[in-house]
Parts: structure tokens; C-alpha cells; sequence
């Protein structure tokens, strides 16, 4: 995984081009990008490492440093100044490899670290709502679930206000 952004019109048009061909060209399964579509293409785009998840993230959290490393030069290499390293803090333990390798990793290869949250929906309040919407596919009258037990593990994938992520990233 990987999170790319659009900063200019060359960029949205790569955007678009990157997606198509993922779904086209490198689906299995989902839609995959490959990096000679990302070299191919990276002109006016803005990298992020992702989640836990992500390219950088799960080799952290996996204890694989070494390769966390060497994927994160890869993609400075590819995207330079505009490749930043996302670390994200929804208080799961998974996050935590992160939370403490990732800040270092980004200091010792020049790389900016930026502090994100994912959003599954808009107020803390909803989480459950949400995790109902996650278990429906699987429910049955045969197959009940609680529905209080959340498949994210946490409630804190909600849109957070900028006051919240600074207290959180402080």
C-alpha cells in the first residue's frame, strides 16, 4: 500500500492514468501499480508511506528494519522530496513499531514525516454504526456476531479535527 496524491494538473492526469491501468492491465484480485508504472508516471505526485499496511509500515512492524529501509530509499529515489513517511496513531498496539521506528527512519534518510488518520467515518459516535456496515456480508441467522466487538480494533478512525492531531502528534 501506498498513498498517492495529485499536486498540480500533470499529477491528476497521472493520477487517473496510474488507476486505470491498475484496474486494466494489474488487477488480481484488486487493482495493483507496479513501480515501472509508478516511475512511468510519478510527475506531479506526492507519495505517502500509508498505514501500518503500507509499504514501509508493515516491514516496521513486521521487525524487518533493514527492508523498511531499503523500500523506504526506493521510493525517495522515485519520488524525491515529495515521498513522506506517514506514521498514524489510532491506539492499536500494531501501530506502535511504528510510532517508534518510523520518526528515526525518517530523520537518518531525509525523508519528512507526517502525522495522518484514517477515516472510516465522520464523528467517534459512528464507529459502531460502522463496524455493523463491516459485518453485515458475513452475518446470518446462523452467524451472530457482536456487532460492539470492532473489526478495526479501535473507534478512532473517524475525521479528526486539526486541534485532536496536533494534541495527537504533539
Amino acid at each position: 500500500h501506498i498513498v498517492l496524491l495529485a499536486k498540480n494538473e500533470t499529477g491528476y492526469r497521472n493520477l487517473i492514468k496510474l488507476c486505470s491501468l491498475g484496474h486494466i492491465e494489474g488487477f488480481y484480485y484488486k487493482p495493483r501499480i507496479d513501480l515501472d508504472l509508478l516511475t512511468k508516471y510519478r510527475e506531479g505526485i506526492i507519495a505517502l508511506s500509508a498505514c501500518v499496511g503500507g509499504v514501509v509500515s508493515a516491514h516496521l512492524v513486521s521487525g524487518n528494519d533493514t527492508e523498511a529501509y531499503e523500500v523506504a530509499g526506493i521510493y525517495k529515489g522515485l519520488f524525491g522530496d515529495d515521498f513522506y513517511i506517514e506514521i498514524q496513531d489510532h491506539n492499536i498496539p500494531r501501530e506502535a513499531p511504528v510510532l517508534e521506528k518510523a520518526p528515526k527512519l525518517a530523520r537518518e534518510l531525509g525523508l519528512k514525516l507526517v502525522g495522518t488518520n484514517d477515516i472510516h467515518y465522520l464523528k467517534q459516535e459512528h464507529a459502531v454504526a460502522h463496524n455493523v456496515l463491516l459485518m453485515i456480508p458475513d452475518a446470518s441467522a446462523t452467524n451472530a456476531q457482536d456487532y460492539r466487538q470492532l473489526k478495526y480494533q479501535t473507534d478512532q478512525a473517524y475525521f479528526k479535527s486539526s486541534k485532536e492531531m496536533l494534541a495527537l502528534f504533539s
